[in-house]
């Protein structure tokens, strides 16, 4: 009787254990890419990022197991197109995507900005003002770099390395430097910059980046999920995550 009730108290305490993990829905299978710095991206076979962490909290408020998967972009929203209950993030909700799929966000925004050294007294209103500095820095054949140049600014420094920019805005040798705002930041972070002697002198570009969903999931899900994030905004969990990567 005493071995019966020993192993007893054991099945009891593993299943206070597991129950809970059972008890999580696990109806929708969510993807993601790597790569996407800051967003998502993969670290030790897990997805990571701000949005990803803004997705496993939603997770967590609707009751639904941690599903994401990482995948090649391409792979991802294949899947998307073709299978029920299934999700993907982080992406641009666009005029072409918009009757394609059900969205839950803004999970994030992706800026593009040009940082100033703090109490340079730079006041960038456009584009043209920007084109009047003596130099811009920005990732050699980068994104930014492209629009410097169809854009006809002749005052770019290109580098072909990032941490470098931060660097040389710290010091005086660029008045700019044109990045991914949260992007840039961590870059500073990681060439020993005071991020705080950094701002925005100027916002170029804002795309707004959702969590989008197979087209016939239920309304009600989507609404749940939407929920989540709304009420992660209200509490100020949203901005928790958020200033993580600034």
């Amino acid at each position: 009787m005493k071995k019966k009730g020993f192993w007893l108290s054991i099945v009891t305490a593993v299943a206070l254990f597991v129950i809970p993990t059972w008890g999580l829905d696990n109806t929708i299978s969510i993807m993601t890419e790597s790569g996407f710095v800051p967003f998502n991206d993969e670290k030790d076979g897990k997805a990571v990022g701000l949005s990803t962490e803004m997705v496993q909290e939603i997770l967590k408020r609707v009751g639904h197991a941690d599903t994401i998967q990482v995948l090649p972009w391409a792979r991802a929203v294949d899947t998307l197109d073709k299978k029920e209950n299934t999700a993907v993030y982080s992406m641009m909700r666009t005029p072409k995507r918009e009757t394609l799929y059900k969205w839950v966000g803004p999970l994030a925004e992706l800026k593009e900005v040009m940082f100033a050294k703090k109490g340079s007294g730079l006041k960038i209103t456009s584009l043209d003002d920007a084109k009047k500095v003596k130099s811009i820095g920005v990732s050699r054949e980068s994104a930014s770099h492209q629009f410097l140049t169809q854009n006809g600014f002749t005052n770019a420094d290109a580098d072909g390395e990032a941490t470098g920019q931060a660097k040389k805005l710290m010091i005086g040798r660029i008045n700019l430097w044109f990045t991914a705002e949260l992007s840039g930041y961590l870059i500073a972070k990681d060439a020993g910059v005071d991020t705080a002697q950094m701002e925005v002198a100027y916002e170029v570009n804002k795309m707004v980046l959702y969590m989008a969903f197979n087209k016939n999931t239920s309304d009600e899900i989507v609404k749940k999920w939407q929920k989540a994030l709304d009420d992660m905004k209200a509490d100020g969990t949203y901005n928790k995550i958020l200033a993580k990567y600034k």
